[in-house]
């Protein structure tokens, strides 16, 4: 594996797949930490909601016991509800959640009855199925736009569940996206090669043509180089920007300089 510093970012390359530029044909995106972001913390959105519910929490807490939780929790995926109706799946999936926030809450005290909790969960997962809490980065529509300028597939590969497609939608997203890939809709979660695999496959491509941009080394870079598809390592926390990781072939400059402006 050859680490590679290239305009402010770690690209991370598995040497099979070196390419040329001119070989990519598609690009595969994660959504959370790439695409958009949370307008608020989660332990904010949860404790605001909890509160006119009864259930009163500090949001600190709130957010240190939902990623205990969520990341204690199985995968959001079941190999076995493939191919099964989209209403039984979305059972699986609310059921999965409602699992996680239980405990995130309860972590801190009991609910005076479960119908409020019910209620308060019912809340939650109706408004993480809009795009409310959420916002797009500011460099990645003008990115999405010069990647379908060229021609190349866009993909959307997320461990998410399938409300997924309602929030690229309400984002103004999708009109970008040719295919959009979730760990719930396809069995496994990343960094599983299959889901890297399927997307692959449904994009008519192969390996060496594609290229994956997210945030998380463990899940974006090792399961996108399991299948041998060209990684790269977005670190938004450490100010970089989605446009900067395309490989200068890819590149419009005058976006650059859009983007230099600004700095």
């Amino acid at each position: 594996v050859l680490l590679c510093s290239c305009s402010s970012v770690l690209l991370f390359f598995c040497a099979p797949v070196l390419m040329s530029v001119t070989a990519v044909r598609g690009v595969l995106l994660d959504a959370t930490g790439t695409l958009f972001r949370f307008l608020a913390p989660i332990g904010t959105t949860y404790a605001t909601v909890a509160r006119t519910y009864g259930f009163h929490v500090h949001e600190e807490k709130v957010e240190a016991s939902f990623h205990k939780w969520r990341a204690a929790a199985p995968p959001l995926a079941w190999p076995k509800a493939v191919g099964r109706s989209s209403s039984y799946l979305e059972g699986l999936e609310r059921r999965w959640w409602r699992s996680v926030v239980w405990r995130t809450f309860t972590e801190h005290g009991p609910w005076v009855d479960t119908e409020s909790f019910d209620l308060c969960f019912d809340e939650l997962y109706s408004l993480f199925a809009t795009p409310d809490p959420f916002q797009v980065y500011d460099d990645v529509v003008p990115t999405l736009q010069e990647i379908h300028r060229r021609g190349l597939h866009i993909a959307v590969v997320s461990n998410s569940d399938s409300r997924l497609y309602a929030i690229l939608k309400g984002l103004g997203l999708d009109r970008y996206v040719d295919h959009v890939v979730t760990s719930t809709g396809v069995g496994f979660p990343k960094p599983k090669a299959q889901i890297f695999q399927h997307t692959l496959d449904a994009m008519g491509l192969h390996p060496a043509e594609a290229i994956h941009v997210g945030d998380s080394y463990e899940k974006d870079v090792k399961g996108a180089r399991r299948v041998g598809i060209l990684p790269i390592l977005l670190e938004r926390e450490r100010k970089y920007h989605l446009h900067e990781l395309l490989p200068k072939g890819m590149r419009n400059a005058s976006l650059l300089k859009e983007r230099a402006k600004v700095r």
